[in-house]
């Protein structure tokens, strides 16, 4: 009777390990099913913000982004710090672990993805095919002085983390700089991550202007959740 009543037990007690585990997951997928705080999420990884910032970047209104972010908190994918007056947002080490699988496993499985990707690089082949560098392989060029890295992303996310060696040229500061680029080395330019278009939008303007430009295939957000070192700016 007693071994009975351990092994009823000991079944109760799995199915409450399980109802546990596959609860807590299913909270945070329901945290990710909406458009909207997937794009929260890339721009939290890429450095923390106001909610005012936030909105002005998706285009939204600051109550739809305020609720947005306490779901993404509530399901510790990002987290909140009190600035004065204001609440600052960031991505969490789970949020930015996820977000890079997620982008990942999306881009290499995904049909409609492979497609979007795919004509946005033939658009680029027609004006010559760019080459891709993954991280080791940027590094390692960038090591030996065989390149120059450009961050395209706003200085603030720069700031906040950047591949070491690379320099802050946000996208909209791309042509009145172009002189200041050498004509003897490649450049290479990436953005916030694989969905991000910034750097896209950077080779075609640096090889209009006849500098030998390439992308990365990945960005800070990958970097970031493969765990690759990244520097700050420190002040």
């Amino acid at each position: 009777m007693r071994g009975q009543r351990n092994r009823q037990q000991d079944a109760q007690h799995d199915a409450e390990f399980k109802q546990t585990v596959m609860r807590e997951i299913a909270g945070v997928m329901a945290a990710l099913a909406e458009p909207t705080r997937l794009e929260l999420l890339d721009l939290l990884c890429q450095c923390e913000r106001g909610v005012e910032e936030v909105a002005r970047e998706v285009g939204s209104k600051v109550t739809t982004v305020s609720h947005h972010l306490h779901v993404l908190q509530a399901r510790k994918l990002a987290r909140s710090r009190k600035q004065g007056r204001s609440v600052r947002y960031s991505a969490t080490p789970l949020g930015v672990r996820l977000w890079g699988t997620i982008a990942e496993l999306a881009a290499a499985e995904l049909s409609e993805i492979k497609v979007a990707i795919g004509e946005l690089l033939d658009t680029e082949k027609t004006e010559g095919a760019a080459e891709q560098l993954d991280y080791g392989e940027l590094l390692k060029r960038l090591m030996n002085d065989e390149v120059v890295v450009v961050d395209v992303r706003p200085r603030e996310e720069f700031d906040a983390g950047h591949l070491p060696g690379a320099v802050s040229m946000p996208l909209e500061e791309v042509r009145e700089r172009i002189e200041s680029l050498p004509r003897d080395k490649k450049v290479v330019a990436y953005c916030r991550g694989r969905y991000c278009v910034l750097s896209h939008e950077a080779v075609r303007e640096l090889r209009q202007h006849g500098i030998s430009a390439a992308r990365t295939v990945d960005g800070i957000a990958e970097w970031k959740a493969s765990g690759y070192r990244i520097e700050e700016v420190t002040k």
